[in-house]
């Protein structure tokens, strides 16, 4: 984990909290002393702080080793006392202190279940200071935020590499029911082996909320959507997907989009069509991230499914594979005979496949239940890429966006009109 470089992170409040401010506790030095002790941990530096709390590097005593901890100390409603404990600022914002603490270990039980290669692994969460802690494994690595600031623009190869294992990552994080709500190139860590993974569940919601209550937001300006701006906003994966499109046109570009709210009547980004190399990233590539940087959410990818689909749409390493049909006769080393054909992620498909037939039966060890003689190659990918991962299929939520999306690419040119757009 590295310390977040974007500052500018925003908290919206769902409400305002009713009564007179009274300070109850003067402000002191907001992180943990460096050598405090939280049980076996012992807290070595900060690094990072944002809407909801304060992330430390620990040394795990126990194990041996170096953790993360995030602390929940949300700088607008608590203040710390002496060293460590942690007070509402005010009587009045008791309550809804209490109502964040009681969120945070809820959701520090959910991720504590999650066992993904590209979500940050929590290991045990407590409460003590007046507040709760959450201990994470440390991730080795560099943010994506420098990784792309320090080499410049990764090819259309290295970006599809990262993307495709963020949304296996994310996805899994909408299957269990809760949103991440703050994506963006400083919460993505890029392992040594070019592997990324998940970082800061602190703004994690619920798709859904009792009552009908307002949700609290936290926000990155130029990587949050319009609708995150309003606590009437809809809620849903597209929320995150918006976010991921506009970590990717970071990618492809070197440039943070334009903060959502200035691009509701009249749109002053410039499109990824444009803006990108299209001979480098492919028009078919470049139009998936402007698709999910529409504003209207109703117009985007309503899935990860919807989305991994569009960014594979063109890729030339298919499209040159497609005179070659797969052979579902191969069977001594299917990693080894797939990966002639789609390439690197051919090991981690047969990998997930494997781990399911519990689920979906022997012949997925063959990889051959969705394929039929003749058919391409590409088809035969976007088909199996879910084959181990199948789920219930979530209720539609009519308009059902459509791909390709109501704009169009001139090929030759790489320019985009759009039309329809928000009043």
């Amino acid at each position: 984990m590295n310390r977040p470089e974007s500052p500018d992170t925003l908290r919206l409040k769902a409400k305002e909290v009713p009564g007179p401010v009274k300070r109850d506790h003067e402000p002191s030095v907001a992180a943990l002393p460096v050598g405090t002790f939280l049980h076996e941990y012992r807290i070595l530096s900060v690094l990072g702080s944002g809407g909801f709390g304060i992330t430390y590097l620990a040394q795990d005593f126990n194990l041996e080793c170096k953790v993360a901890i995030k602390e929940l100390f949300p700088p607008s409603l608590v203040t710390r006392v002496g060293d460590r404990t942690v007070l509402p600022r005010a009587n009045a914002w008791r309550d809804p202190f209490e109502n964040a603490l009681k969120q945070f270990l809820a959701e520090a039980r959910t991720l504590a279940s999650f066992r993904h290669p590209n979500i940050v692994r929590v290991r045990r969460f407590f409460e003590t200071n007046g507040t709760a802690y959450m201990v994470m494994e440390y991730e080795e690595g560099e943010s994506l935020f420098r990784w792309v600031s320090g080499r410049g623009c990764p090819n259309r190869r290295t970006v599809l590499d990262v993307i495709m294992l963020v949304l296996n990552g994310l996805e899994a994080v909408h299957r269990a029911g809760f949103l991440h709500l703050d994506m963006k190139p400083s919460n993505i860590v890029v392992r040594p082996d070019g592997s990324p993974v998940l970082l800061d569940f602190g703004a994690a919601r619920r798709l859904t909320t009792d009552k009908g209550k307002p949700i609290t937001a936290i926000l990155t300006p130029g990587y949050a959507p319009y609708e995150q701006y309003s606590p009437q906003g809809r809620l849903g994966p597209w929320n995150d997907l918006y976010s991921l499109g506009a970590v990717m046109y970071y990618m492809v570009t070197g440039k943070k989009p334009v903060e959502a709210p200035a691009r509701i009547k009249t749109d002053p980004l410039p499109q990824a069509t444009v803006a990108a190399n299209v001979a480098e990233y492919g028009a078919g590539l470049l139009t998936a991230i402007d698709w999910a940087l529409d504003p209207d959410d109703r117009r985007r990818p309503q899935s990860v499914a919807e989305f991994r689909a569009a960014l594979l749409d063109d890729d030339p390493s298919l499209r040159a594979a497609q005179a070659e049909p797969f052979n579902p006769a191969l069977t001594g080393s299917p990693g080894k005979h797939l990966a002639r054909a789609i390439g690197g992620q051919a090991e981690g498909l047969v990998e997930r496949v494997m781990r399911a037939t519990a689920q979906l039966g022997e012949p997925c060890l063959t990889l051959e239940p969705e394929t039929a003689e003749g058919v391409s190659l590409h088809t035969f990918q976007l088909e199996t890429l879910s084959l181990g991962e199948k789920v219930p299929a979530p209720p539609p939520v009519p308009p059902r966006p459509v791909w390709p999306p109501p704009y169009q690419v001139d090929r030759s040119s790489g320019h985009a009109s759009r039309q329809n757009r928000i009043p």
